[in-house]
């Protein structure tokens, strides 16, 4: 019986799984600021006052109008959650593509 071992296989899924811990570690990091920015653009992009009302605290804080955080806020929608996720999804298909250990050493 002859047993055929390929070491690309496992050498990939460790490197998965390796990946998949650090940006889950990236994510936990970012939690509380990922949220809080979903939170605050939710507000800003409401059309009812009582949910533009809950800048009021921040706004205070740095001095501005609310209006002037929605501005703030509105400018800067980014989405970092789907920005982090395409970036591992792009280093995933690369692990997949990858033909040799050294390959995958260099990602």
């Amino acid at each position: 019986m002859k047993i055929s071992l390929d070491v690309m296989t496992a050498a990939i899924a460790a490197k998965k799984a390796k990946v998949n811990a650090n940006f889950a570690t990236l994510a936990a990091m970012d939690l509380h600021r990922d949220m809080a920015h979903a939170l605050k653009l939710q507000w800003a992009r409401s059309n009812t006052e009582a949910d533009r009302q809950k800048l009021q605290p921040e706004a205070d804080i740095r001095g501005i109008s609310t209006a002037e955080l929605r501005e703030m806020i509105l400018a800067k929608a980014d989405d970092a959650v789907a920005a982090r996720e395409l970036r591992r999804q792009e280093i995933m298909a690369r692990i997949e593509a990858a033909k040799t250990p050294a390959d995958l050493d260099a990602i």
